[in-house]
């Protein structure tokens, strides 16, 4: 396997995929699809939002669209509740801080990665039965790609 590549392994029969080759959510009826990657975890300083691991996301190439969550330190929060190096972890749209997640949801995190993995599998559409977080965040980020 090449660097940033995975293989998605049934826990059941061992089967083993290429994960990038096609679009498969399942193998056995009582079995789960497990990623298995070939290197440890890396952060790509280069790139932008959550593009920075895509290493270990669905996809081949970094999306024309991003969103990414925030973590900052809370001294004065930490202090209050008797903690020495409390962070906070922020997902929704706070763009002075770096928040960005344009419709104020985590659902972000997961729809912009989708989306591109959906369309590199040369996907003609997506049908999102919701009308929460998840339809908005499909909604905005399905118009601007």
């Amino acid at each position: 396997m090449n660097p940033g590549e995975y293989e998605l392994v049934c826990n059941i029969c061992q089967t083993r995929y290429p994960a990038r080759s096609e679009y498969r959510l399942d193998c056995c009826p009582d079995g789960l699809l497990e990623a298995v990657y070939p290197q440890s975890f890396s952060v790509d300083e280069c790139a932008s939002g959550m593009w920075r691991f895509r290493s270990w996301l669905p996809v081949m190439s970094e999306g024309t669209t991003d969103a990414g969550s925030i973590c900052f330190p809370a001294p004065e929060l930490g202090s209050a509740v008797g903690l020495d190096d409390l962070w906070l972890s922020f997902s929704g749209y706070w763009p002075e801080r770096g928040g960005a997640c344009p419709t104020g949801s985590f659902k972000d995190l997961e729809v912009a990665p989708t989306l591109q993995r959906l369309l590199e599998c040369g996907s003609p559409g997506v049908v999102v039965a919701t009308a929460g977080n998840t339809g908005r965040s499909f909604a905005h980020f399905g118009r601007v790609i």
